[in-house]
């Protein structure tokens, strides 16, 4: 099965296509500013990354965000340097917009769980994570579960410097 990710940062928006573990295609563009664009950018990185794809071998996508988002993974609360994003429901959005079933996730968590499979945490149970890009970011993970936090906010250092 293949899958799509889409990393949405405040400078750039970052796309792969996935299978079993190994990255076979990205691109990498400018983070548009507005909702209608962002998806538009979507939209054209998805057909580019599933050119010649059946499209029954596609799981879905997953969307790392930039932000805080609610606990049930379904809103982006806040994004600073994505302002745009703010308190929209991003993954129902996301599903109408790409017909494909989707997963949001915090960006630093996909990090760090990216890290822990496949990456140098491999091994550790606890780990911290710092993003350092448009925004500062962390996240952290005890006995071998990321935290989130009381309000999905837990590792967020660029809020607190």
């Amino acid at each position: 099965m293949y899958y799509l990710g889409f990393d949405i940062g405040g400078s750039s928006t970052k796309a792969v296509l996935v299978k079993e573990k190994q990255i076979l295609k990205s691109l990498v563009e400018d983070t548009p500013d507005n909702l209608d664009g962002l998806f538009k950018l979507a939209r054209k990185m998805r057909d580019e990354l599933v050119e010649g794809i059946i499209p029954d071998e596609i799981g879905g996508a997953g969307f790392a965000v930039a932000g805080v988002l609610d606990l049930g993974r379904e809103k982006v609360l806040n994004s600073p340097n994505i302002s745009y994003l703010n308190n929209q429901p991003l993954k129902k959005l996301a599903e109408e917009k790409l017909n494909w079933p989707i997963k949001l996730e915090h960006d630093t968590h996909c990090f760090l769980l990216a890290e822990k499979e496949i990456g140098s945490a491999q091994g550790f149970k606890n780990v911290f994570y710092l993003t350092l890009g448009t925004g500062i970011g962390g996240a952290f993970m005890v006995e071998g579960t990321v935290v989130f936090g009381a309000h999905g906010a837990a590792g967020e250092l660029g809020h607190i410097i």
